[in-house]
């Protein structure tokens, strides 16, 4: 007989119990139905396990995290099981207890957790890991600051496309190479594992005349180097530097003068008489008289030539001489033919003037600013026709004392006093050539009938 428990399972017997009748005697207690595949409670109604006391409690199944995602059942004779099937749930780095274990670490199923990580700074360089900040997720503890890319052959901030030495602060900067000059006249590059170099190959740069510092070391022309050095010696002169002119000619040598303006020629011209004074008054004119040691004295044909030029600029040349007429008796006619002429006349750029009896405001002006010929003659013959334009009369054929059929030779003789300059005042080298004569014709009377003695 069954019992008064909750299961359905004869366990006693019956028995009689006196007045109280028939009885069972089965006291065993309730006989539950636990889950091995039996009818533990002998009542085929009720499920197999039905009374276990985890029965549908929540559980983890065969996972590695621990997770309740399942519950519990009655899997008959293996008794109770799990029905997660789930699989694994990591613990992401997110604040949150992703795989229920309060011992796991927040993030530590995280792949890269650990990780070799760079910062937020300008290289690339993994200076530090990669770790879980909670609600934040994962992050970098990368403080480092920025690894700046110097020249050294290296890949400093780890950034292939990066050049060497990007970071370096004077990179392309002017620089000065292996020369004597200061001139930067190159810029700093990177040359890998042997550092900053500077690509100035241009070699040494000399100062010059020009004004400027040329070498670069605040010293400019003659206050580093001498005028000797930077100037080419040229001739009859004193050098000088002068800044942007470049070299020049600050003297002459006496009575030398730089006509042409150049400075390679230095200064090329000789004035012309020695020296520069020579001549330079009325008063002080040269005298071709003492030059000679005579008076230009017809009968004798007496003459010279001087040449002279316009050195220094504005120069006059004052020559006197004295024209003589011997006066004696000149039977075929008298000789005096005083001339100045031009012989040469560079450029038809010369003058004379000409003042008989003295210097100007004493002596009598008989020509200016003549270019060719002044003549004062009177050897013509007398002829027995009288006289023609085209055949003038002179003194002729004359006699010292009354003569019948002749004239009286008259004495004829001057000082002349002979300016000669540039017409336009200018420094010139062009050169003159001056006859000084007396009793010779020149070359445009000799064709005249009857012709210049």
């Amino acid at each position: 007989c069954d019992g008064a428990d909750s299961d359905l399972c004869t366990e006693g017997n019956f028995y009689c119990n006196g007045a109280a009748g028939m009885a069972c005697n089965d006291i065993t207690g309730d006989t539950l139905e636990i889950c091995d595949g039996l009818n533990n409670d002998c009542n085929a109604a009720t499920a197999d396990g039905a009374d276990e006391p985890t029965l549908g409690a929540p559980c983890d199944g065969a996972d590695s995290d621990l997770c309740q995602e399942g519950n519990f059942y009655c899997n008959g004779v293996a008794g109770m099981a799990c029905d997660d099937t789930t699989g694994d749930i990591f613990d992401l780095c997110d604040g949150l207890d992703n795989d229920c274990n309060a011992a796991t670490a927040d993030g530590i199923h995280e792949p890269t957790l650990g990780n070799l990580c760079d910062g937020s700074d300008s290289d690339l360089c993994l200076e530090g890991n990669i770790y879980c900040n909670g609600i934040s997720g994962l992050a970098c503890d990368d403080t480092t600051t920025d690894t700046l890319e110097i020249c050294d052959g290296l890949n400093n901030d780890c950034n292939g496309a990066t050049a060497d030495g990007a970071d370096e602060p004077t990179l392309g900067d002017p620089c000065d190479g292996p020369d004597n000059d200061w001139c930067k006249e190159g810029v700093f590059y990177c040359n890998g594992a042997s550092g900053m170099a500077c690509n100035d190959l241009t070699g040494d740069i000399a100062e010059v005349c020009d004004g400027v510092d040329n070498n670069c070391n605040l010293l400019v022309d003659q206050a580093e180097v001498p005028v000797s050095a930077m100037c080419t010696d040229v001739p009859n002169a004193t050098e000088d530097c002068a800044g942007a002119s470049g070299c020049v000619i600050a003297s002459c040598d006496t009575n030398y003068y730089n006509t042409d303006g150049l400075y390679s020629t230095g200064c090329d011209c000789l004035t012309d008489p020695l020296p520069a004074s020579a001549g330079a008054t009325c008063n002080t004119a040269i005298d071709l008289n003492a030059a000679l040691g005579t008076n230009f004295i017809d009968s004798l044909g007496i003459n010279t030539s001087r040449t002279g030029n316009a050195a220094p600029a504005g120069r006059s040349v004052w020559y006197v001489f004295t024209a003589e007429d011997d006066n004696n008796d000149d039977i075929i006619g008298d000789e005096f033919h005083a001339m100045v002429e031009f012989v040469v006349n560079q450029d038809n750029a010369y003058r004379i003037d000409v003042y008989r009896g003295g210097c100007p405001g004493v002596g009598t002006p008989v020509c200016a600013s003549e270019a060719n010929i002044w003549e004062y003659y009177t050897n013509f013959n007398r002829t027995s026709v009288g006289c023609t334009v085209s055949a003038p009369c002179g003194e002729g054929n004359c006699r010292n004392a009354n003569t019948a059929g002749f004239n009286i030779c008259n004495s004829d003789t001057q000082v002349l006093y002979v300016r000669v300059f540039r017409l336009d005042g200018a420094l010139s080298c062009g050169s003159y050539q001056l006859r000084f004569s007396n009793g010779i014709c020149p070359s445009t009377q000799i064709s005249l009938s009857p012709p210049c003695l």
